[in-house]
Parts: C-alpha cells; sequence; structure tokens
C-alpha cells in the first residue's frame, strides 16, 4: 500500500512539472499572509459575541500559476490561473462550502476521552481568482477572462470606497503609446453588461487620468491625479456610481400599493486623497476616503422591490437617508529582504448614522512572496 501510494504521488508530480519543463516561461508564484488583528468593536450581550477580542487570521494566501509563449506571429500568448485560500484551520474546503471535521475534546473537569467528540464545520475556501487569457503585442494587450477595468483609470488614490466591480466573463483592451495609455472593456455577461473606456496621460512623476464605465444601464466615471518625486507620492481622485431608485405610490388605504423607476435619486459618490513617503524599506502612507450614498427606497437581496409573488404588488419597502461614511487609515511597513515585509495598520471607520459610534480596527501583519 505504501508503494502504490508512492508511485500515485510521484504520477501527480510529474503531471504538475510537465508544463513548466516544456515552457520557461511558466511561472509560479504566490503570497502567504498571516495577521495579528483587533477592533473596538463592543461584544453584543444578545448573541454572548466577543467581537473586541483580537485574533490571529489570514490576509492574501494565494498561488498562481502564469505562462507566456511566443507565437510564429511574433506576437505573445499568455494565461494566468489564481487560487485563494482565506483560512488558518487547515480543514480545507471547496467554493464555500465547509466540511465537518471531528475533533477531541475535553470534558468540564479536564478529562479526555474517546466519547468526547465535538462537530466543527471549517469555513475555509479554496476559490479561482485571476482567470484570464490573451495575446499581446506591439499594437497592446487583448485579455478575454478577469479583466482590467477602464472605469478605475482615474481611481488613482486607493480603492477603499471602490468605483469598479469584478468583471470575469469580459473582454479588454489596453494599450500604452508614449506618455499616454488607454483601456477598453466590455462584458455581456448576464450579471455585468459593462462597456468602458478609460485614459491615463503620464509626463515627469505625474499621472491624470479619467474613466467611463456604462453598467447595467448605469453611468459611472472616475477622474484622478498623482505626482511622485524622490520617495514622496501624493494622490487623489473622485468618482460617481449611478443608483437606481424607485417612486412608491400608496393606496387608499394608505399601504404602499406600486414601485416605478425614478430618476430623481443622486448617484453615489467618493473622494480620496492619499500622501506616501517611503526611504531604505521603509515606508509611511496616510489615506482618508469618503462616501456618500443618497437616501432612496430600499431592496430586497437581489435588486428588486419587495413584492407579493402572486399579484406583484410591493408589499414591502423602507426608504433611507443619505450616508456619509468617512474612513481615516494610516499604513507603516518594512521590507525585511527575502520578499519578506512586515506591516501595520490603523483604521478608523465613522458614519453619519443615528447611534453609529467610530470603529477603530488594527493589524500587524507578516507576509512572504515567492
Amino acid at each position: 500500500m505504501k508503494f502504490q501510494k508512492t508511485a500515485i504521488a510521484i504520477t501527480i508530480a510529474g503531471f504538475a512539472a510537465a508544463p513548466m519543463m516544456a515552457s520557461a516561461d511558466t511561472v509560479l508564484s504566490g503570497v502567504v499572509q498571516v495577521k495579528y488583528q483587533g477592533t473596538d468593536k463592543e461584544d453584543d450581550p444578545a448573541t454572548a459575541s466577543d467581537e473586541s477580542a483580537a485574533d490571529m487570521a489570514a490576509g492574501d494566501v494565494r498561488v498562481a500559476i502564469a505562462s507566456e509563449h511566443e507565437l510564429s506571429s511574433g506576437l505573445i500568448g499568455y494565461g494566468n490561473l489564481q487560487l485563494n485560500l482565506d483560512d488558518l484551520t487547515g480543514q480545507g474546503g471547496v467554493a464555500g462550502q465547509g466540511i465537518a471535521v471531528q475533533e477531541d475534546t475535553a470534558d468540564a473537569d479536564g478529562s479526555l476521552t474517546d466519547e468526547d467528540l465535538v462537530e466543527l464545520t471549517s469555513s475555509a475556501t479554496v476559490a479561482s481568482d485571476n482567470v484570464y487569457v490573451g495575446v499581446k503585442g506591439g499594437f497592446g494587450d487583448v485579455r478575454l477572462g478577469e479583466i482590467p477595468l477602464a472605469v478605475e483609470y482615474g481611481q488613482l488614490a486607493n480603492d477603499i470606497h471602490d468605483v469598479g466591480g469584478t468583471v470575469v466573463d469580459g473582454l479588454s483592451y489596453t494599450g500604452t503609446f508614449g506618455p499616454v495609455a488607454f483601456g477598453l472593456n466590455h462584458s455581456l455577461g448576464e450579471d455585468s453588461d459593462v462597456i468602458g473606456a478609460g485614459i491615463k496621460f503620464n509626463f515627469a512623476g505625474a499621472t491624470i487620468g479619467a474613466g467611463f464605465e456604462d453598467r447595467n444601464e448605469l453611468t459611472n466615471f472616475s477622474v484622478g491625479a498623482s505626482y511622485a518625486i524622490a520617495g514622496f507620492s501624493l494622490a487623489a481622485h473622485a468618482w460617481s456610481k449611478g443608483q437606481i431608485d424607485f417612486d412608491t405610490t400608496d393606496g387608499a388605504d394608505g399601504d404602499l400599493e406600486s414601485v416605478s423607476v425614478s430618476e430623481s435619486l443622486d448617484d453615489q459618490t467618493a473622494v480620496a486623497l492619499q500622501v506616501g513617503y517611503g526611504i531604505a524599506g521603509v515606508s509611511i502612507g496616510v489615506t482618508f476616503s469618503q462616501q456618500t450614498t443618497q437616501g432612496g427606497v430600499n431592496l430586497d437581496a437581489e435588486g428588486q422591490p419587495i413584492a407579493d409573488e402572486g399579484t406583484g404588488v410591493v408589499v414591502s419597502s423602507t426608504t433611507t437617508d443619505e450616508v456619509v461614511q468617512q474612513i481615516v487609515r494610516l499604513d507603516l511597513g518594512y521590507d525585511l529582504g527575502g520578499d519578506t515585509a512586515i506591516s501595520t495598520r490603523i483604521q478608523n471607520t465613522s458614519d453619519d448614522v443615528d447611534g453609529s459610534e467610530d470603529l477603530i480596527e488594527y493589524r500587524v501583519m507578516l507576509s512572504k512572496s515567492f
């Protein structure tokens, strides 16, 4: 049996190594991050939660395989596959589905017998990410799969509040010609009907960018600028995202009778500013980001008014006020060498919601890339 297991392992290893031996342009890479994190959030006595307790957790834990090959036409074909893990339990799990396991646990008096078993469910997941193929050359880069978003060409400061949403089933074109870079993307996916365009100008350490996107008939755009010199960097941007709102009509009895699409709701907007400095492996960054979400009629989980299945008449909806969220973040980092780094982050989040208190979060993280 031992010999059989060894033979199987050697066979699997041989298949895994074959593509790398066949092409010197195939690269295996990844990163492992483990962090100690905590928050000042108060525990909820109703649920006996312990949310304020600091704990150890995984940051980015991922493995990627990237390959490039020069084609007979002189162009370069390439592809990428990345696998992300998000737990330290070691119990596994696929696509968000937990796996039940049995573990020993002691009795209240500290004794331990074979009958002392408890069923645990791991939340560990393994998910694919950054899956794409493409062709590139002097004309630019054409990609299929998960694509870069043109609307983010103007989002230069940070992605705390993000104007873009991942598109995994798209087509994109990017090109850089002298100081000008631009991108186009398109998708006909059921959950991401997108067409977008973006442009950047780079000169003397400065970058100016703008991006536009029509996603599911909603308009999103961003504009931003950045500048870097002698280790110092400064960036700012603003963006706007379209929102669907609904006008409500009450019946004779005062109950909500119908809902119609309205154009009255303003877009969701955000502004951000980031300042950074780096020298001799040490980096420091301060980031501010504010997002304003206009009020409107709340929808269900699928983005639709809550209606009676039989009659189609809306039976439940609520109207919310404008919400402004502000986040201030301090990042410190040190490059230890050998693709190893240590960093710390302190973040304060405030919302102008009645009864809401500022939330402070912190972390210290060690990361290793390979």
